[in-house]
């Protein structure tokens, strides 16, 4: 949610990837959730989610551009906002 820096005004664009599959965010982010629509993705509990980043398969991906543009605003901003609740992996 907005506490670990998701915006809190992302809907209706956000979006996260699931099993390789663009899943749009239902309602409004609160503090520590974020809900979105999986509705027609095969997926389960564990399955990871991408929120920032590229799909398994590469060919889906959000950056944090995508995510400054749903949000009106500049990509620092959302950089900045990453709470350090947040594991960091380095690749």
């Amino acid at each position: 949610g907005y506490a670990d820096g998701y915006p809190w005004n992302s809907f209706p664009e956000g979006k996260v990837i699931v099993n390789n599959q663009f899943c749009k965010l239902i309602g409004r982010v609160t503090m520590d959730q974020i809900l979105f629509d999986i509705t027609d993705v095969d997926a389960e509990v564990n399955d990871e989610v991408v929120v920032l980043g590229s799909s398994a398969d590469k060919k889906l991906n959000i950056s944090v551009f995508d995510i400054a543009e749903w949000n009106k605003t500049i990509e620092w901003e959302i950089l900045t906002n990453i709470s350090n609740r947040l594991e960091r992996v380095e690749v």
